[in-house]
């Protein structure tokens, strides 16, 4: 299940909400019955974000808008086993931009994972018995910024 919502608390002021839960359950494997009733891999069973937003009209259909998002994702398996080694706890994240736009040009600046969490984006498990447990680990990129530039015509 999702639920968004829009709240306009104040003129030129956004606040965007959404949280969703996810029951992904495995209900049949033919290669290992015994999965049956784990939690299926790569989908958290709760995310969540807000993301309030202030927009400045400059005139002449100019506008300058400034958001920031915080974003929560549950605890996330990357294996039919559930693994304990292949489980990624619940992360939290922050993420910004300004943008601006000018008539069919727009630029923005922006960050991503401004906590600069260090967290795994994948887990592959290769043999999931120990002591003969062996995965390939990916890591997600640190914080980053940048900037980019569109036209509409």
């Amino acid at each position: 299940g999702e639920l968004e919502t829009v709240a306009l608390p104040a003129p030129n002021f956004a606040v965007r909400a959404g949280v969703g839960y996810t029951n992904a359950r495995i209900e049949r494997l033919a290669d290992d019955p015994s999965y049956v009733g784990h939690r299926a891999p790569y989908v958290p069973n709760v995310t969540a974000s807000v993301t309030p937003s202030y927009t400045w009209h400059l005139g002449d259909g100019h506008t300058l808008v400034l958001d920031a998002t915080y974003e929560h994702w549950g605890r996330t398996y990357f294996d039919t086993a559930n693994s304990p080694q292949a489980v990624r706890d619940p992360l939290n994240f922050i993420d910004a931009r300004l943008s601006a736009s000018f008539g069919a040009w727009s630029f923005g600046l922006w960050g991503k994972n401004l906590t600069d969490k260090i967290y795994n984006s994948d887990v592959i498990v290769i043999f999931n018995q120990p002591p003969i447990f062996t995965q390939a680990v990916y890591k997600a990129p640190p914080r980053i910024f940048g900037a980019d530039a569109s036209i509409q015509w």
